[in-house]
């Protein structure tokens, strides 16, 4: 029989009983994603008709001539570029390219090409190629022009006439009817012809009725001493050192005048006279 304790006294301890094994511990699960924000509700519009679409987002149009009213239009510039087709031809580059064309306007054709150039171009006149070609031309045919005066100066300088043609010159002689060119190019290159007497007539020979031949065939003896004169087609016709010749005779009238020189030359029969036949 146990006794019920009394005050102050110390109570037995009370057995104590083992303990249950505890479970192991579950980590708690991420947290969820935030949900995506609602999309905001549709604006509401008048009900309109079947078939009608509806007024775009942002509101509908303000009415004409409201508070604002729309900017003025702004006119377009013309594009000034090399190819505007409003621009015009220069006159300056076109006058250059005609000039440039014509070898005689070789100048003028410099002159209005450089300023044609300066005229056209990007957002000017159009043109500028002619304005070119009519410089390039230019320049050539004025280069052309000078080739040809010297040329000229240098063939003219060369013209052999009854004023100035000389005993002994070997020359190039070519008839047209009764019109004779001969030209000095020396003994040193092929020619057919060597003058051989030049002969100023007097008074006395024009009124005895003397021909420009028969001053010349008075030379032939003092010429050409010991050569037999002979006839071929009424033509006198000599033989020297091996050529056959002819002897001609020229002047600056049709008739024999006083003081008009006549000029004498021998002529191959064969267009090349070999040698020097005049001493």
């Amino acid at each position: 029989m146990t006794l019920p304790p009394y005050p102050g006294q110390p109570q037995p301890e009370e057995p104590k009983k083992p303990e249950a094994p505890q479970p192991p511990v579950t980590p708690p699960p991420p947290p969820a994603p935030p949900a995506p924000p609602a999309a905001p509700p549709a604006p509401m519009y008048p009900t309109a008709g079947a078939g009608t679409p509806p007024p775009p987002p942002g509101g509908p149009f303000p009415p004409p001539g409201g508070p604002f009213p729309p900017p003025a239009p702004q006119p377009f510039q013309a594009y000034a570029g090399p190819n505007d087709g409003s621009a015009g031809y220069s006159g300056l580059a076109i006058a250059s390219f005609v000039c440039g064309l014509t070898c005689c306007l070789g100048i003028p054709a410099i002159v209005l090409g450089a300023i044609g150039i300066v005229k056209t171009g990007p957002g000017k006149a159009r043109g500028r190629w002619m304005a070119v070609t009519g410089t390039v031309l230019g320049v050539v045919g004025t280069l052309l022009m000078v080739l040809v005066g010297l040329g000229m100066f240098a063939l003219g300088d060369r013209i052999v006439t009854p004023a100035n043609a000389e005993p002994g010159q070997c020359v190039q002689a070519e008839s047209e009817g009764d019109n004779v060119t001969m030209i000095d190019l020396g003994c040193s290159i092929e020619h057919n012809g060597q003058i051989f007497a030049v002969i100023t007539p007097t008074q006395a020979d024009v009124e005895a009725g003397r021909t420009q031949m028969q001053l010349c065939l008075t030379r032939i003896a003092g010429s050409f001493p010991g050569v037999e004169v002979r006839a071929v087609d009424g033509a006198p016709r000599l033989q020297l050192r091996g050529d056959e010749v002819e002897v001609s005779a020229a002047s600056a009238r049709t008739r024999l005048e006083a003081g008009s020189p006549v000029a004498c030359w021998v002529e191959a029969t064969d267009g090349v006279l070999d040698a020097d036949v005049v001493d």
